[in-house]
């Protein structure tokens, strides 16, 4: 079924817009906090990032935080499913290089599994075609792969 963020029962709902809470935060701890200490996350349009554990999560967003100056994600839908260990969520990303300017703003499509009332595996896909211009527009600005 499809909800509103806000209107999902699911008690993993609560700790899915809590991880995307820290992101935009850009709390680190906040959203590995959310996170399985055997978790998996997955970014299959991201070839040059294999599986992160947690600690690999970690470096991504300390990554991630360090290249935006702003980091803005808004969760915009989560649909429940019948196995309520797993949900799927819709959101955006509003951001913008913190060297060059450069914004990038993707729209997201994830997986998430819960095990013990953590996020234990997240699989996103995002639009590969707006992350290949922002990374381009990073290069052209001299900032390496964006």
């Amino acid at each position: 079924m499809n909800h509103n963020p806000d209107e999902s029962s699911n008690p993993n709902a609560a700790v899915l817009r809590s991880a995307i809470a820290g992101l935009t935060a850009r709390a680190r701890a906040a959203v590995l906090a959310c996170f399985h200490n055997e978790g998996i996350v997955e970014l299959p349009y991201e070839r040059s990032l294999p599986r992160l554990d947690k600690a690999g999560l970690g470096s991504l967003l300390e990554m991630l935080f360090d290249l935006y100056g702003k980091f803005s994600i808004t969760l915009t839908h989560i649909y429940d499913l019948v196995d309520a260990d797993t949900l799927i969520a819709r959101y955006e990303g509003d951001c913008v290089g913190r060297a060059d300017n450069v914004p990038y703003a993707n729209n997201y499509i994830a997986v998430f599994e819960f095990k013990d009332g953590l996020i234990s595996y997240w699989r996103e896909y995002d639009n590969p075609m707006i992350t290949d211009s922002a990374q381009r527009a990073h290069a052209a600005a001299g900032i390496g792969d964006g």
